[in-house]
């Protein structure tokens, strides 16, 4: 379950890439404000992880994951039943900051699941592999889809975002979050925030920059 709902998931992730497209031709958006937009929803998806895992404590691993997930269909459906320019953009920021709410809990999820650290690592390669896998079968969709129109491929990518929802909330068991708190903390080390750790710092924050290369180099590709 923790490998296939994902990957029905990852069919539908093709709208990015198209996002642009959409505004400058079905909108009549100019090109200058349509990379705007795609800016914000860029820049919407750096919190988006921070509230995912804010939610993760406060809901648990299963219903942050079908809450994310649930929202960032809706907005998608809204996109795709926008009617003008200010409702489209409306929509894409809003899927930015849902698009990356369920990935902390997914992530936990394998870790809390699988026992071991050699089998976490093969828990995580199957999971990424399978992911990659779906990518390929989600451009094959994208094609057929995008040509018939191109705001069906929101639709597409919302049914499967739900239907990874779906299989999320049937297959897995509620698992209680437990607070910060809670854990078990180590006497010899004062409890230090994670926002004052060196490490955690010098690793997560070339992200934002890698994320808004990757962004930009990807929305505009149509």
């Amino acid at each position: 379950m923790l490998v296939v709902a994902p990957t029905v998931n990852r069919l539908g992730a093709f709208t990015l890439p198209f996002l642009t497209v959409v505004l400058v031709s079905d909108f009549e958006t100019p090109v200058a404000t349509a990379g705007l937009i795609v800016a914000l929803f860029g820049a919407a998806t750096i919190p988006s992880r921070i509230i995912g895992g804010y939610l993760t404590d406060k809901l648990g691993l299963r219903n942050t994951i079908v809450l994310g997930l649930s929202l960032t269909a809706a907005f998608q459906l809204a996109l795709a039943a926008a009617a003008n320019p200010a409702t489209a953009a409306a929509a894409a920021v809003l899927i930015g900051l849902a698009f990356e709410i369920y990935k902390p809990p997914s992530h936990a999820l394998v870790a809390d699941v699988v026992e071991g650290d050699r089998d976490r690592a093969t828990a995580y390669a199957l999971y990424s592999a399978a992911l990659a896998g779906a990518g390929v079968l989600a451009g094959v969709l994208a094609a057929t889809v995008g040509g018939i129109d191109l705001r069906l491929l929101f639709v597409v990518d919302a049914v499967t975002g739900l239907a990874c929802a779906v299989l999320v909330l049937t297959g897995l068991r509620a698992r209680a979050s437990v607070a910060p708190n809670a854990l078990p903390v180590d006497e010899g080390r004062a409890e230090r925030s994670p926002w004052r750790d060196p490490c955690c710092t010098e690793c997560c924050s070339p992200g934002p920059a890698s994320r808004s290369c990757t962004s930009n180099s990807t929305s505009p590709c149509p």
